[in-house]
């Protein structure tokens, strides 16, 4: 098992991977009282899964080595229930999430290519708040309203794909979110 500091590392080096399209990724916020949230992206799922019982215990886990070995152990029963597909990706974040309580919270898990055109409530509305940022009319700035509430109208008017052209910033606005 890896040392807490190691596993801050290994998240860190995760952070620095630029998804391309097939990426697996997630979401996840801590549950400190300043809520730092941020996307962590993978070249496979299965490197995902992975991280999910290997580096997020020990790097989030404030808790006792017996704790953080306990919390290995729940999560990597929870992926392996996934992987032979005892449960789905949407049950799989809730058992992680329930297992982490206190430290760390998962908010989305997908494809970065779900990210940039998925109809997923969570991709639209950080699609949503992307577009607006960018519009250039003071009206515009209901970005910062834009949430899950938020009406149809307004997500259909600011949730739209993402352009080949404007991926780089994108991935800019992704790197921010969260923090």
């Amino acid at each position: 098992m890896m040392s807490d500091e190691e596993a801050m590392e290994a998240w860190v080096e995760a952070n620095e991977c630029i998804p391309a399209s097939d990426h697996w990724g997630f979401f996840s916020m801590d549950e400190s009282p300043v809520g730092i949230g941020g996307f962590t992206w993978f070249p496979t799922k299965q490197d995902m899964l992975q991280f999910f019982w290997e580096i997020i215990p020990p790097a989030m886990a404030n808790e006792s080595l017996s704790k953080v070995r306990s919390l290995c152990r729940n999560c990597r029963a929870h992926v392996r229930r996934h992987e032979l597909g005892e449960t789905s990706m949407e049950q799989l974040v809730e058992e992680l999430n329930q297992s982490l309580k206190g430290a760390t919270q998962i908010q989305w898990v997908g494809t970065f290519r779900e990210m940039i055109a998925g109809r997923t409530l969570f991709c639209q509305i950080l699609r949503a708040k992307f577009h607006a940022y960018r519009a250039e009319s003071p009206v515009d700035a209901e970005h910062e309203m834009i949430d899950e509430d938020s009406s149809p109208r307004l997500l259909k008017r600011y949730g739209t794909p993402v352009d080949d052209a404007d991926l780089e910033e994108f991935m800019d606005f992704l790197g921010e979110w969260g923090l």
